[in-house]
């Protein structure tokens, strides 16, 4: 389990100036619930965040045994069936704002982390934003694999991971490319699709160490571990180019 006193404790020396920019954040749960409460937390902390939607996307775990959030902020959705991840796009959909982060259920940011990705999108909105993401080089930008992963550094990627800051242009986007693509209901690749919602490829930021939950490799969890998965991606990836046209 990711110590979360990590976190809290570098939020203490943080001083955010104020934000006339909102954040609305969603976040996914799914097989992970013991991961949720300190993810939460941290995004609260964080004043200018309107509302943290809690989609429950396994419907076998009761979340209320491992979630207690007494604020007017936060709200969770039980989900009558499994859904797979791209179910945060259309949960920002039905939501009011102009800026979003969904977030994976394994990654832990500070708020420090979290204001300084959000002001990074208020700044340059063409593209969407965060900490880690895969590059593709030369040739390999027909598939997903192989590819470089980076992170702690500012640099520009073919496909966000993780931890994803964008806008209402870009979810509204987001379907527009999933109708082109046609790969309705989705498997894997939601945060390939948004990768290409933006003008420009998307932005990582160097906003030091970023805790990652170690259920992130559990094979019983883990979806980037099911069979298929690598391929499917593959194919959304090459779908993508021949319909935008990136190279």
């Amino acid at each position: 389990m990711v110590d979360a006193r990590i976190a809290r404790a570098r939020d203490r020396l943080w001083r955010p100036q104020e934000h006339a920019a909102r954040l609305t954040v969603v976040l996914l749960s799914f097989a992970r619930p013991r991961n949720i409460q300190p993810i939460a937390e941290s995004v609260l902390r964080c004043d200018f965040v309107d509302r943290l939607v809690i989609s429950n996307n396994d419907p076998r775990v009761r979340l209320a045994d491992h979630v207690r959030i007494a604020s007017p902020r936060a709200a969770i959705l039980e989900q009558e069936s499994p859904c797979p991840p791209m179910r945060r796009f259309e949960i920002a959909r039905d939501l009011p704002g102009d800026y979003f982060l969904a977030l994976d259920d394994d990654v832990l940011l500070g708020a420090r982390q979290i204001d300084a990705v959000f002001r990074a999108l208020v700044a340059d909105p063409v593209a969407p934003h965060g900490v880690i993401g895969q590059v593709m080089d030369g040739d390999e930008r027909a598939g997903v694999r192989p590819y470089r992963l980076l992170e702690r550094r500012d640099a520009s990627v073919d496909v966000l991971n993780r931890a994803y800051f964008f806008t209402a242009a870009h979810r509204d986007r987001f379907f527009t490319l999933l109708a082109a693509i046609a790969r309705q209901p989705l498997r894997y690749g939601d945060d390939i699709v948004l990768s290409f919602s933006g003008e420009r490829r998307p932005r990582i930021h160097d906003v030091g160490r970023v805790l990652y939950f170690p259920s992130g490799d559990d094979p019983a969890v883990a979806r980037w571990l099911e069979p298929g998965f690598q391929e499917y991606r593959s194919a959304v990836y090459r779908d993508l180019v021949a319909v935008t046209g990136r190279r």
